[in-house]
């Protein structure tokens, strides 16, 4: 009994010095190397590699120069610990998101290239200065796309068509958006961008012309 128990001590110390000696060539033998990291996520730094961080950014938001509410959403969402968090602030956006009244829900008004059915309808007005801004409603058949479009109507309204046109898409990436949704959400985000942007400028030139100074109504705080 006493031999069988040496027998095996002996065994598993020779299949731990085996272990090690493996490990040690995989890794670089008697090299300073370590593991392998994913790519994109290496960086190298003195004698050791280090993670580059691929979050968020908020110094990176405050180089876009965003309109004032705007950025101010886009920063609470880059403080945000992970993607996870910023998925479900998007969808309680649109659980605050107020329905698109049916006569706005029209073809004209309907956002390209997104996955889910998304209208956008703009209501420009003069502010007390005479300048003309715009005001936004949108909804969508989805929920995350309807959070995602809250986002921006809060964001962009109450806005010159000036400021609107000149919101860097690349705020999208700054505020880790990015990483919670798909490649077809984020195209789909920048084409509600990038509609809004077209009706601001298309809308504010036609009530330019006109001379209207009829007031639209403030968007409801949420």
């Amino acid at each position: 009994m006493l031999k069988c128990l040496h027998l095996s001590f002996l065994l598993s110390i020779l299949c731990s010095c085996l272990v090690r000696k493996v490990l040690g060539f995989q890794w670089g033998g008697h090299s300073n190397r370590s593991p392998s990291l994913p790519p994109g996520r290496l960086r190298r730094g003195g004698q050791s590699p280090t993670l580059v961080r691929m979050s968020s950014s908020p110094t990176a938001l405050q180089d876009l120069k965003l309109p004032a509410k705007l950025n101010e959403l886009a920063l609470a969402f880059a403080k945000m610990p992970n993607p996870k968090m910023r998925y479900r602030q998007l969808l309680f956006f649109a659980q605050k998101c107020p329905p698109m009244e049916s006569q706005y829900m029209v073809e004209e008004n309907r956002v390209p290239g997104c996955l889910s059915t998304v209208h956008v309808h703009v209501l420009p007005f003069r502010d007390d200065e005479g300048i003309v801004r715009v005001n936004f409603q949108g909804d969508s058949d989805g929920q995350l796309t309807k959070g995602l479009v809250h986002l921006l109507v809060k964001g962009l309204s109450g806005c010159t068509p000036s400021e609107i046109g000149e919101v860097d898409p690349e705020f999208v990436k700054a505020t880790g958006l990015a990483e919670s949704l798909t490649p077809g959400r984020n195209n789909g985000f920048l084409n509600m961008l990038k509609t809004m942007k077209k009706k601001a400028r298309d809308v504010a030139t036609e009530f330019e012309g006109s001379g209207s100074s009829t007031a639209s109504v403030s968007p409801e705080e949420s």
